[in-house]
């Protein structure tokens, strides 16, 4: 995970995501859209809580650091919004959802898979938040 935040950190920059293009292109043909993760971002599944760990080791972390090593599994996404490296928990459906991204498939397909292998994964919420905070632009 160290290094791939280290690889984040050091990316190219992306470009910021264009409302006003998206804004162009007719409702009807978003699902043939292909997202894509910002420069430098790295999916990785883990046995253990590497989200947590990460959290709790930051400079401006405020609050409990106890870890709960028996946590279970960890599925996360490393990226660089602005310029600093972020980790962040994934739930399934996102899991799902990013690694589809990482192949380049449509935004149609990448919905119907999340969705698929998480039955509480909400395309509206995780699609505004991940595009807001700067790890996915279409």
């Amino acid at each position: 995970m160290e290094w791939l935040a280290h690889r984040a950190y050091y990316a190219q920059d992306g470009a910021p995501f264009d409302r006003a293009a998206l804004g162009k292109i007719p409702p009807d043909r978003y699902a043939a859209l292909i997202p894509r993760l910002a420069p430098g971002s790295a999916l990785l599944a883990s046995g253990g809580p590497l989200a947590r760990i990460w959290e709790v080791h930051q400079d401006d972390y405020v609050g409990d650091p106890a870890v709960d090593l028996n946590a279970g599994c960890d599925h996360i996404v490393i990226f660089r919004p602005r310029w600093r490296v972020e980790v962040r928990a994934l739930s399934v459906g996102e899991y799902c959802f990013f690694t589809g991204a990482l192949r380049a498939q449509t935004l149609g397909e990448l919905i119907e898979s999340a969705c698929d292998s998480d039955p509480e994964f909400d395309p509206s919420a995780a699609l505004a938040r991940w595009i807001e905070c700067g790890a996915l632009a279409l």
